[in-house]
């Protein structure tokens, strides 16, 4: 918000004042509708109550016109005029007046007189900055010496009752002046409330804005507690919300950092101590030693895949959404002839069946991989692997004889490791797209088998 004072731009920042200036702005604009809408209610009013009061005093007689006139400011007195109507004749039931009412303004005044068709209707009149009201009604002929009305369609009476308004708008005065009175009342009261709004509504925005610093600058561990049921309060619930995911995040990140930096450590260590061997002649079996160093390069090369795949999980979150139609059985059959599973000293037993599915297949084929070589890392002499549907859900069971899982450990999370090492990224890849695929893994010990089965909802 921008104030012009002098030709100068001045920007206001303070919430507080600029509701101050609001309210001040809407409480002028009311009051002065107010003020207008009141000044002509009673103008309507006054008004009424004049013309009525001059058609209730139309069947009566006052004082001459003479003295009327001449007592003009006060706007209290009541006179008429009367003409008769004949059919041939229009007369004046009065005396030429010399005042403010001068021929020009009767001969108005008669004008109205011959043109009005209706019983009563109501005038006014200026003279001289002065306002005349007025109300014109016909009478039936009037017999004095019987003091009675007599109709007769040839005679009629037309009565002109005058009254004058007031002239110093004393009361128009009175009620301006209650209506700045109330308006001045109303800013003194307006600034009070805006210290109570102020304390209610900026307050908390103010810890609120403190807050939201402390997290621009990675401080997550100060909470957010407004203790408030409006708006507010769940805004700060939200930023605090917030603030415990960029809290999980972090921690999240820096365990990764932590735990990257340990996997790629090892595999490197192995690898520079058997080449330096080799290089300082100090082996006893040549071939031993580079299958290790072989071996080692395997596995960091499988690491850094699969850690460079984690940070893409949450790319493929949000952006990755793209289905396949694809056949299962022919992805595992594939999956299988990669590994030459023929140098292994175990046998793999399929039942599958043909089953096709809509889903991202880049993301399943990961899952199969690492899903099988789990199986023929731990297996000793037989892997199961079944492909069928129950209950309206699509099953794939991987079973292998293996030593039996500890259920109380969380196997699919990252980084957890086996008992010979292994690092459990590659499970927690599975978990992690089986999720992005509307799909599900458990893990558990099945008779004399351990068995990872896929829950899939077709």
């Amino acid at each position: 918000m921008a104030m012009v004072i002098g030709g100068v731009v001045l920007k206001i920042k303070s919430l507080n004042f600029k509701l101050i200036i609001y309210f001040s702005i809407i409480l002028i604009l009311i009051s002065s509708l107010l003020a207008y809408l009141f000044i002509n209610a009673f103008n309507d009013y006054y008004y009424e109550d004049v013309f009525k009061t001059l058609e209730q005093s139309s069947s009566s007689y006052d004082e001459d016109i003479s003295t009327f006139i001449k007592n003009k400011d006060d706007s209290r007195k009541i006179q008429d005029l009367t003409w008769l109507k004949t059919n041939d004749e229009f007369k004046r039931k009065f005396n030429k007046i010399d005042s403010f009412f001068t021929e020009e303004i009767i001969k108005k005044i008669e004008i109205n007189v011959l043109k009005q068709k209706e019983d009563i209707k109501r005038y006014n009149i200026y003279i001289k900055d002065k306002e005349l009201l007025y109300i014109i009604k016909k009478l039936p002929y009037y017999n004095a010496s019987d003091k009675k009305f007599i109709k007769n369609t040839t005679q009629i009476y037309y009565r002109a009752v005058f009254k004058w308004k007031p002239s110093d708008n004393l009361l128009e005065k009175n009620l301006l002046k209650e209506i700045i009175l109330i308006l001045f009342l109303g800013i003194i009261l307006l600034l009070i409330s805006t210290i109570f709004l102020s304390s209610y509504l900026i307050k908390p925005l103010k810890i609120l804005e403190a807050n939201v610093s402390e997290i621009s600058n990675r401080n997550l561990k100060k909470e957010i507690s407004l203790n408030r049921d409006d708006e507010i309060g769940r805004l700060g619930k939200s930023i605090d919300d917030m603030r415990k995911e960029l809290l999980k995040f972090d921690e999240n990140q820096k365990f990764k950092l932590h735990s990257i930096s340990h996997e790629l450590k090892t595999p490197i260590m192995i690898i520079k101590s058997y080449t330096q061997a080799i290089k300082d002649g100090m082996y006893k079996d040549l071939n031993k030693n580079l299958n290790i160093i072989m071996d080692e390069s395997n596995r960091l090369e499988r690491l850094t895949y699969n850690l460079l795949y984690i940070n893409q999980l949450d790319y493929l979150n949000k952006n990755d959404n793209n289905k396949d139609l694809f056949n299962l059985k022919d992805l595992i059959i594939n999956t299988i002839s990669k590994y030459h599973l023929d140098n292994y000293d175990f046998d793999i037993i399929c039942d599958l069946d043909d089953i096709e599915i809509r889903t991202n297949y880049n993301q399943f084929k990961i899952i199969i991989e690492n899903l099988l070589e789990n199986q023929i890392r731990y297996a000793n002499k037989k892997i199961l692997i079944n492909l069928k549907t129950k209950d309206e859900k699509i099953l794939i069971q991987f079973f292998n004889d293996g030593k039996k899982l500890d259920e109380n450990i969380k196997i699919f999370d990252l980084f957890k490791k086996g008992e010979d090492g292994q690092t459990g990224i590659g499970l927690y890849i599975v978990k992690k797209l089986l999720v992005l695929n509307n799909a599900n893994i458990k893990a558990s010990n099945h008779n004399d088998l351990v068995l990872f089965e896929i829950i899939i909802n077709s």
